[in-house]
């Protein structure tokens, strides 16, 4: 694949012994001595498998995660495959109950974090949310501190588990979050509304016809929006923004389930909101299946979906470092698959999106990097600005 402003990112790639033991001599005549054995001696007993140099930390941080009981985490959202994995988790350890509360933007939960630590209330032990946001307003602020120090298990550090290795998933310097998965940007369109072929290109969406409120939006703050207007001003330019998201006075809404639902109900035609995240709810139910993914190379852009954080002073330390290093494993990933918002970057874990797989014939942008914050804040002061 090939990657703007970011470093490049490989594809994923994917004894028994017997022994055998000697014959017994046959009765020899009397007197005579005793037949050699015709096979090789028996072999000897094997010593035990040798326990990982990282599992007598991994029981104690499990014990004591027991004695702690509990874990409040922040997620992205709260759909169903958020509450399967969590099930897992807590299936996977008893006694330790998960406490979650869902933010579907980072507008929403970053003045709430900063208003309770000011106040001296430290509620939440990790986070499982936005990149960019995050970077620039919790970690200068002190809201968060490195997640590196908590990860020992050397088999999930092992590089060849990896796409782009382990440390390809450290977004800053400083190792204070860690992005887990990622997929490509993808808009989504009700194709009883859209024809097969119709949109190709995000100039396409600045056909009159897509004028006043057929086209859903999620709040310019959020980075489903700010990453995708990145990369749109990077090859349309300013000019095109203007006109995709003023004059062509387009639905905003924070909320992506919502957004995802107006779609289904033709509300609108059109939409940048991962609806990848939920649309399967709603397929159980015999809904959705009027919609379809669509990609528009404009704005190709390699989204992670949240990465993970560490909270200062979390309440429960051990179940945090705990969860921190389960999410990171075969199992964890596996589970992780349910919530529907990204691949892993497990080699070893089967995409959930297919669609969403990075191509690597294609070109992405890689905004959530320590390098390209500047990009990302001064994009986010101008849509903000330009919208309101």
């Amino acid at each position: 694949m090939t990657l703007s402003d970011s470093t490049a990112v490989s594809r994923r790639s994917l004894l028994a012994q017997a022994g055998t033991t000697a014959l017994g001599a046959g009765i020899a005549a009397a007197c005579a001595p005793a037949a050699a054995p015709t096979g090789p001696a028996p072999a000897a007993s094997q010593p035990a498998a040798q326990a990982p140099s990282w599992q007598k930390e991994w029981d104690d941080t499990v014990a004591a995660a027991k004695k702690e009981g509990k874990l409040v985490l922040i997620l992205q959202q709260q759909n169903e495959g958020f509450r399967k994995a969590i099930e897992t988790f807590e299936q996977t350890f008893p006694g330790v109950t998960v406490e979650t509360q869902g933010f579907a933007s980072s507008s929403l939960v970053i003045p709430k974090i900063q208003q309770e630590q000011a106040a001296g209330v430290y509620t939440y032990d990790a986070i499982q949310h936005s990149i960019t946001s995050f970077l620039t307003t919790l970690k200068p602020a002190g809201n968060v501190v490195s997640v590196a120090p908590v990860i020992f298990r050397s088999d999930v550090k092992e590089d060849s588990l990896w796409s782009g290795g382990f440390d390809g998933g450290w977004v800053d310097t400083a190792k204070t979050v860690y992005m887990f998965n990622w997929y490509a940007s993808s808009w989504w369109v009700n194709t009883d509304l859209v024809r097969e072929g119709e949109i190709r290109s995000i100039k396409d969406l600045l056909a009159p016809k897509w004028k006043g409120g057929k086209i859903g939006i999620i709040d310019v703050r959020s980075g489903s929006t700010f990453n995708i207007m990145l990369a749109v001003r990077q090859n349309l330019g300013d000019e095109a923004l203007k006109q995709l998201l003023v004059d062509q006075q387009p639905v905003f809404n924070r909320d992506e389930r919502t957004v995802t639902e107006q779609l289904i109900r033709g509300q609108i035609a059109i939409t940048n909101a991962r609806v990848q995240a939920f649309i399967q709810d709603y397929r159980d139910k015999g809904l959705g299946k009027n919609t379809k993914s669509i990609d528009l190379p404009e704005s190709r852009v390699a989204l992670s979906a949240g990465g993970l954080w560490l909270m200062k002073n979390a309440p429960h330390p051990n179940a945090a470092k705990l969860f921190i290093n389960w999410l990171l494993t075969k199992e964890g990933q596996l589970a992780w698959n349910a919530t529907g918002i990204g691949n892993s970057r497990r080699v070893d874990i089967p995409p959930f999106d297919p669609d969403g797989v990075i191509d690597k014939n294609s070109q992405y942008l890689v905004v959530a990097r320590e390098e390209n914050l500047t990009r990302a804040s001064e994009i986010l002061k101008y849509l903000t600005e330009l919208v309101n």
